[in-house]
């Protein structure tokens, strides 16, 4: 209903269907909800770079989550360059602008990656041009 998260399998200690959860897809089902959900622009969760070789193609803005005991890091951008180990974000800031350079994310820190949510996609269309688009003008 609100995108798409992708995260970590050994992050994953349990699963369960609560009967909550039931009675929603029941509701979501019953109000044709559930048949306005599309399958995501991905084809291979097989580990980060290849969902993020998929999604460079897209050239859209995603959520990054990177989550620790200590420390959690939210990054909200457009993915500009993937090696072996690592993706190179340029982040947008809340008020709307892009760094100038990309910042780089091990791969083995990412818990979660969210893509296609209301709040991304709204954002997205107030943002200031990034540096590429405007040195295209």
């Amino acid at each position: 209903m609100d995108g798409y998260l992708i995260i970590r399998i050994k992050d994953i200690s349990s699963t369960s269907i609560t009967r909550s959860q039931q009675f929603t897809q029941y509701i979501l089902k019953e109000e044709g909800i559930l048949n306005r959900i599309s399958k995501p622009p991905i084809t291979s969760l097989d580990n980060w770079k290849s969902v993020l070789d998929e999604l460079t193609i897209h050239n859209k803005n995603i959520i990054i989550e990177c989550e620790d005991i200590e420390l959690t890091n939210f990054f909200i951008g457009r993915i500009k360059g993937i090696n072996k180990k690592s993706l190179y974000l340029l982040y947008f800031n809340g008020a709307g602008e892009w760094d100038k350079e990309p910042i780089e994310i091990l791969f083995n820190e990412i818990t979660s990656l969210g893509l296609e949510s209301n709040y991304i996609n709204v954002i997205s269309k107030y943002l200031k041009p990034d540096i590429e688009s405007e040195n295209r003008i």
